[in-house]
């Protein structure tokens, strides 16, 4: 339960496909906070270490819910790709 007008936060932790806690930041949440048919925008901080530190400001007071999707993530791929690794093609006819 959260009482008018409380600055409230809560952390998020990424964790890497092993599930292992990431070091890094460079991750992108959506985050909707709502209680009933209102809902807050929060504010989110990075803070590169794998932690992202989610704040809101409370307007009523109650139980909240909060929705979190992970939009974008920085993931392990190839550093320096072969020269073979990507082909190059053509347009199909028509297209420009």
């Amino acid at each position: 339960m959260y009482s008018a007008g409380e600055l409230s936060r809560f952390l998020i932790q990424s964790v890497n496909t092993r599930k292992h806690p990431k070091t890094i930041g460079g991750d992108s949440w959506r985050i909707r906070i709502r209680k009933g048919p209102a809902s807050l925008a929060p504010v989110v901080f990075d803070l590169d270490n794998g932690l992202y530190e989610v704040l809101f400001l409370v307007l009523e007071p109650g139980a909240y819910t909060a929705e979190v999707y992970l939009d974008h993530t920085l993931c392990n791929g190839f550093r320096d790709p072969p020269k073979k690794f990507f082909r190059y093609g053509e347009y199909p006819e028509g297209i420009e």
